[in-house]
């Protein structure tokens, strides 16, 4: 049993999807409490497409330096820009139909959009951004 822990946590897929989820509750924390924070100042919608802005500059020094070790760059912040605006679209579609549409509080809306997108964005930029063969590899730290 110990050994066949042993390779499952071994695998570079496992232990970065371990990592990802690890960080992607970090930034969630995060944009959980700006989001709160700003909603007690501003329209939930506006105070969500508000937070999107630092939580990605976060979201990238999360994924560069924790999920995939990879040095950052603002060549390399701009690539990941262009990935994951697709995804904040998606996520902010997603909040504004639970939130507006469905009549979902705010708070449980802002989960509902985040974990939508959560295992198909990892897989995605895990595949096309940070990937062996991908043209937008960012080189890997040499430990």
């Amino acid at each position: 049993m110990a050994d066949l822990l042993n390779r499952f946590f071994s695998n570079q897929l496992v232990r970065q999807g371990l990592r990802y989820a690890v960080n992607c509750g970090i930034s969630l924390g995060v944009k959980l409490a700006l989001v709160k924070l700003l909603f007690l100042a501003m329209d939930e919608q506006i105070a969500y497409a508000v937070v999107q802005i630092p939580i990605f500059v976060f979201s990238y020094y999360l994924h560069s330096k924790r999920t995939f070790l990879t040095p950052m760059s603002v060549g390399g912040m701009f690539r990941y820009l262009r990935v994951m605006v697709v995804f904040q679209i998606i996520d902010y579609a997603v909040f504004t139909l639970a939130f507006s549409k469905l009549g979902i509080h705010s708070m449980l809306s802002v989960l509902i959009a985040t974990i939508i997108v959560f295992v198909v964005r990892f897989l995605f930029v895990r595949r096309g951004f940070y990937s062996e063969n991908s043209r937008n590899k960012i080189k890997p730290i040499n430990s």
